[in-house]
């Protein structure tokens, strides 16, 4: 691993400020404009999912941990939330199968899954699930 990253806020939409200036003061040269957009782009979708729906019954004070990985190869990002588990194929398939292009809302979870090269949600402990996903390099960064 090249480089760890850590960051905790509050259980609301006004943090994404926050969460997306964090990390564009993380920017690597190593890693090309499209592949940082990406990560930009599922990093604000998962956080913003966490909010609306993982904590919607939880108090504001309810940390969201977010932790990104640099690797020589890829790029890791995970997102903790106490939330109740779900399961991520489930939702991702009732999505895609639902969402039309006047949807306004539902295309969270299957662009997360177009972006990244590998998805996955989990329980970790009695309290705690994880978004976890992993970005590989393009062959041009």
């Amino acid at each position: 691993m090249l480089k760890t990253k850590r960051i905790h806020v509050n259980t609301d939409l006004n943090e994404l400020s926050k969460v997306l200036e964090w990390f564009q003061g993380l920017h690597q040269e190593s890693v090309n404009a499209e592949d940082w957009m990406q990560c930009q782009i599922a990093l604000a979708e998962g956080f913003t999912n966490v909010v609306r729906h993982a904590h919607q019954a939880l108090p504001p004070q309810t940390l969201v941990e977010i932790d990104l990985n640099f690797f020589p190869n890829h790029i890791e990002m995970q997102i903790w939330d106490s939330g109740p588990p779900f399961s991520l194929m489930e939702q991702i398939d009732q999505y895609t199968a639902l969402v039309t292009d006047s949807s306004t809302s539902g295309r969270g979870l299957p662009l997360l899954q177009k972006i990244a090269n590998e998805l996955d949600y989990k329980r970790v402990d009695k309290t705690r699930n994880c978004l976890s996903l992993i970005k590989r390099r393009s062959s041009t960064s």
